[in-house]
């Protein structure tokens, strides 16, 4: 995050008095899901909730579609670290909201572990 925010300041430093348009979040990005991603992240109640609250600000903030990923993500490392079990429903859920933001088959399975 990082070398990308250096990147970005960088190319605003060189065109100086230019006036660039903010980013406005697409459908591909997940706008239409985001209370989706909010009840998901509240579904994952062994996340930290300073972690759960900053996926919650990343829905509003960022993009839904970003926050989905950043939880997936969550939930593999802390779900793995902290023992934590999802049902089949709740994975089935997790699937169904990956499909809806058009990922491919290689991004929600890596909580499939998890499933009891």
């Amino acid at each position: 995050m990082e070398t990308l925010t250096g990147l970005c300041d960088s190319w605003l430093s060189r065109h100086a008095g230019v006036e660039v348009a903010a980013a406005v979040p697409a459908e591909w990005d997940g706008v239409e899901l985001a209370d989706t991603v909010r009840a998901e992240i509240s579904a994952a109640d062994f996340l930290p909730d300073e972690v759960a609250h900053a996926l919650t600000e990343c829905v509003s903030n960022c993009t839904p579609d970003l926050a989905f990923r950043l939880l997936l993500r969550a939930m593999e490392e802390i779900g793995t670290v902290v023992g934590a079990v999802l049902s089949p429903e709740h994975y089935a859920r997790l699937a169904a909201l990956g499909s809806a933001l058009r990922y491919g088959e290689f991004v929600v399975p890596q909580a499939q572990h998890l499933v009891a």
